[in-house]
């Protein structure tokens, strides 16, 4: 599946679980719509840190433990390099990818992360 129609798809599974997963749905891609080149941190980003939230938080089951799934997409953040081939995953090469050298963001996105696993 294509890295965008993964994107969606995800968001869409997001706004089914609450109707403020929907707006943020229509506003993201509304946004996106005349500047898709240049949203595409943005809708990478969201899907994979509310995709990460989901999976800490227990909303969305997965195969192996949270602290695992945590471990694994920390140290693929940290180096760039994504082996898993979850969705998770996917997600989270695409986003880093999106980033480009806006290394910060990406030591801030480390730090989010971080954060989500302890919550």
């Amino acid at each position: 599946m294509a890295t965008e129609a993964l994107c969606f798809r995800e968001c869409l599974r997001f706004s089914l679980r609450h109707r403020r997963y929907f707006v943020i749905l229509i506003l993201l891609y509304g946004a996106s719509l005349r500047r898709w080149s240049k949203m595409r941190s943005a809708r990478f980003g969201y899907a994979f840190l509310q995709l990460y939230d989901d999976i800490m938080d227990g909303d969305r089951s997965c195969a192996e433990p949270p602290e695992h799934i945590a471990a694994l997409t920390m140290a693929e953040w940290k180096s760039g390099v994504f082996i898993s081939g979850s969705d998770l995953s996917r997600l989270g090469e695409a986003f880093h990818q999106s980033l480009g050298d806006a290394n910060e963001a990406k030591c801030d996105t480390l730090i989010l992360l971080d954060l989500m696993r302890e919550d």
